[in-house]
């Protein structure tokens, strides 16, 4: 029974720990969309950042779906994979 009050207050810190460690989506790179679908792909994001590689790319993709959403890149650039917008 423990456990199921343990994974609410993990994602709340994790949540917590991003929002301190990006600010807010202001700080989020952001990527050209060249196809038009609203999501972030390898290609795109290799449009501004080109030294991405694939694998990089596969490690962001939390999800698997092959796009980046807002949270996998507050992730990567929380683990310092993807620069903030400034960089």
């Amino acid at each position: 029974m423990r456990t199921l009050f343990l994974v609410p207050a993990v994602l709340t810190f994790t949540v917590v720990a991003l929002g301190a460690a990006i600010g807010h989506a202001d700080d989020l790179p952001r990527f050209p969309d060249l196809d038009g679908d609203g999501k972030t792909s390898l290609a795109e994001v290799q449009a501004r950042l080109p030294d991405i590689t694939e694998a990089q790319f596969i490690v962001m993709d939390r999800n698997r779906n092959s796009t980046l959403d807002t949270t996998e890149i507050a992730v990567a650039v929380a683990k310092q994979i993807l620069p903030y917008a400034d960089d």
